[in-house]
């Protein structure tokens, strides 16, 4: 609770990171995440009610989606100016986002894999429970 003079007597020191703004890569990864799960949340309706080409269509978009979140995380890392090692700020921002976007890379994947079952046509209205749990995770 007693600051040192390391870090001028005040925590945190004001020279410890950069604010990103708002308006910019956040906003836009959240609007992406935010559409991908409503497009998810409909393949996964459709597919109850048997709508085989909706759950494409939808699953496509998803997939898309996920792809762009991930392309603009990496723009990101390059666009913002400090790095892992200036402070416990920038560690802590690489490390949350990184292991989010791992996340959403797994997450990307199984849902590929699960588009693929569907274009083959391994589900159906009955039976899609890898689909749910892709969904879960």
């Amino acid at each position: 609770m007693s600051p040192s003079v390391v870090f001028a007597l005040s925590w945190p020191y004001e020279s410890a990171f950069v604010v990103i703004s708002c308006l910019g890569f956040p906003a836009y990864n959240t609007i992406l995440l935010i559409v991908s799960g409503i497009t998810v949340t409909y393949a996964h309706y459709a597919a109850a009610a048997g709508r085989h080409s909706e759950v494409l269509d939808a699953l496509y978009i998803t997939v898309f989606l996920g792809i762009l979140f991930l392309i603009s995380q990496v723009n990101e890392y390059f666009e913002i100016a400090y790095n892992i090692n200036d402070s416990i700020y920038a560690c802590s921002f690489f490390m949350l986002t990184g292991l989010h976007g791992l996340h959403v890379l797994v997450g990307v994947f199984f849902l590929y894999v699960c588009l693929e079952r569907f274009c083959f046509q391994e589900y159906h209205t009955t039976h899609y429970l890898g689909f749910v749990c892709a969904i879960w995770y």
